[in-house]
């Protein structure tokens, strides 16, 4: 086998490799199509996290009064704390503001039942929020079979449409035309039937040359017609 036919053999197998990118550029185009989506929006989510430089103490009127500090170390702006005793295994909770990265001395007259109790150790959680935009999500996709009918579908209903328009020209052009004829046969019969007349009788020939122009007999076309 020479160089030449060699070469000769090169291009199938060129065109091949082409069909080939076709037909999957085809396939994840159909599947790209969305046919259900979910529309992105505003998303709030609360986070927790265990505090890390903090400290706690109960102190008087008979040790029950919970004083709690602590720094907030997050990002984000902690809006309640609740904090839980190792021993009572009771907890104590408040709403706060705690910008980040601020120092806060919360106290509580009241600590329900963790001061006084025995409690040594105890552990800080505290909560923050966050509020994400999410994006547009398609849940479902068009496909391939599904695009082939649409777009059938689509060129049926333009044809059906188009068929529609021309029928309505159509229809206009003979109403106009229609039109046209009887005004030439109303004006043709007034000129024809008002020579010498007065202006009363001019009013009654106007009257029944429009009566005529719209069921005129074969003899008033051929008389004044545009046609005639």
């Amino acid at each position: 086998m020479n160089v030449m036919s060699k070469r000769l053999m090169k291009p199938p197998l060129v065109l091949f490799k082409l069909l080939l990118l076709f037909l999957f550029a085809t396939e994840a185009t159909a599947e790209g199509v969305c046919k259900k989506l979910k529309p992105g929006g505003i998303e709030t989510h609360t986070f927790d996290v265990k505090a890390k430089d903090w400290s706690w103490t109960c102190g008087y009127p008979y040790f029950t009064r919970l004083q709690i500090q602590l720094f907030n170390h997050t990002d984000s702006t902690i809006n309640k704390i609740i904090f839980k005793g190792n021993q009572t295994n009771k907890s104590w909770g408040r709403n706060v503001t705690i910008p980040p990265l601020t120092s806060a001395t919360i106290n509580a007259n009241d600590s329900g039942g963790i001061c006084g109790k025995g409690d040594r150790n105890g552990s800080l959680t505290l909560f923050y929020t966050k509020v994400f935009r999410t994006k547009d999500k398609c849940l479902e996709f068009y496909s391939a079979e599904e695009l082939q009918n649409i777009k059938a579908q689509e060129k049926a209903k333009a044809r059906k449409e188009k068929q529609r328009q021309l029928e309505l020209d159509i229809r206009r052009e003979i109403e106009a035309e229609l039109q046209l004829e009887i005004d030439t046969i109303r004006d043709n019969c007034i000129i024809s039937k008002s020579k010498n007349a007065n202006s009363i009788a001019f009013e009654e020939i106007k009257r029944v040359c429009s009566q005529i122009a719209k069921n005129p007999s074969r003899l008033q076309k051929w008389r004044w017609g545009s046609n005639k």
